[in-house]
């Protein structure tokens, strides 16, 4: 996992929008570049510590195949700095929500959480995450000729198409149930996709509802930039290994 600085006080987190691929993008193209013998053993350590992290993050969601979001401190909201800009529009009963959040996850150390969505609060739904983290899982993949980590960046693909708790396809006009979406003034379009499944208040538990409205079900052309871009890489790995095999 990552920090927000130097002193390793604060993870970073996201819960809304997510940017967690450009991380393995910088391991990948680092990587490249540098010639250093002793940095390139560290740069490799690092991008197959990275890896084990979104391996491990999966035994937390099993049966169904969405990547959890990642671990939590439970001091974190202590750093206002920190707390406020990844938390918008938020009030001083954040504070307390963000324990409650925490501790519904899994704790895994003392003082320590894995949190299968977000703490999160004015806005929810997790597509722009897990579809961000299979992003990184297909570039480390392809990296570390890892084909366990292929497969959590198509299985993150697979829960947005159906293999999720409600049987629903989350992409309009691909696979079957896909519900209707909150597209304001364009109508349906087929390949939109909404911001996604979000929690019940401070649960960590998928909730779906069958209401039509912003944010989970807000469709979000982010989402369909995210999906090609992670079918690209997809597509990268598979010419690459008919290269090497």
């Amino acid at each position: 996992m990552f920090y927000r600085d130097e002193e390793k006080k604060v993870f970073q987190h996201f819960n809304h929008q997510a940017r967690e691929h450009l991380y393995a993008y910088a391991l990948a193209e680092a990587q490249k570049i540098v010639t250093d013998k002793s940095l390139s053993v560290k740069l490799l350590a690092a991008i197959s510590n990275y890896g084990d992290y979104l391996k491990y993050l999966m035994n937390f969601t099993a049966p169904y195949p969405m990547i959890a979001s990642g671990i939590y401190e439970k001091n974190e909201w202590q750093d206002k700095e920190s707390f406020d800009k990844q938390h918008l529009l938020v009030g001083p009963e954040a504070k307390i929500e963000f324990q409650e959040q925490l501790v519904a996850g899994e704790q895994i150390a003392a003082n320590y959480y894995i949190k299968r969505f977000p703490v999160w609060f004015s806005f929810r739904g997790n597509n722009a995450i897990v579809l961000s983290m299979a992003e990184s899982a297909a570039i480390l993949g392809k990296i570390l000729a890892d084909k366990s980590l292929t497969e959590i960046a198509y299985q993150q693909m697979e829960w947005l198409i159906g293999k999720n708790p409600f049987g629903q396809s989350m992409m309009f006009g691909e696979g079957h149930q896909f519900p209707e979406m909150y597209t304001v003034s364009s109508g349906e379009i087929v390949g939109e996709m909404p911001v996604g499944v979000q929690t019940f208040e401070n649960e960590d538990a998928p909730y779906w509802p069958q209401f039509n409205n912003a944010t989970y079900k807000e469709v979000w052309v982010g989402l369909a930039g995210k999906w090609f871009t992670l079918v690209s890489k997809l597509l990268e790995e598979e010419e690459y290994e008919k290269v090497i095999g």
